[in-house]
């Protein structure tokens, strides 16, 4: 259901977010809007963790975005962030990511910016206004290996 008229701006996003209707919403706009051809939604930070360890040798099959909530059970996050830090650096060096979270709290948005691995803090909903917003900030395409982090 990609918008043929725009090129995609990234092959795979990765959404993660443990409310499915959060998480259709996201992948629904991802794909409608174009922003990516193909979207990895998972509902917690720990399959997340899993599919970036079991795809690490393989960066075509890694998200050049991660969409991450920050209010999960199981861990939120910021303990994914905590856990990202120990995955390989071809995980690392090949995924930016986007915390979308429904927190406007100004602890969570520093405590977000100061993360290295976090481009972007994004309030919920997640619209095309934000995609468009992401977009213009990166200086081209992430495609293949090439992937410049814009942070903010």
């Amino acid at each position: 259901m990609v918008n043929s008229s725009v090129p995609a701006f990234a092959e795979k996003i990765m959404v993660v977010d443990d409310t499915s209707i959060d998480r259709f919403i996201a992948e629904h706009l991802i794909l409608k809007t174009g922003f990516a051809e193909h979207v990895v939604s998972l509902g917690s930070a720990p399959e997340a963790l899993d599919y970036l360890i079991r795809f690490s040798g393989k960066p075509q099959e890694l998200p050049r975005i991660i969409f991450l909530d920050i209010n999960m059970p199981q861990f939120d996050g910021f303990e994914f962030l905590v856990n990202y830090e120990s995955l390989d650096p071809s995980v690392k060096d090949n995924c930016c990511i986007v915390m979308l979270s429904s927190s406007d709290h100004p602890h969570d948005i520093e405590r977000a910016n100061n993360s290295s691995y976090v481009s972007h803090y994004i309030c919920k909903p997640l619209n095309k206004e934000k995609l468009d917003g992401i977009r213009k900030q990166h200086a081209f395409r992430l495609t293949g290996n090439n992937l410049l982090r814009a942070m903010i």
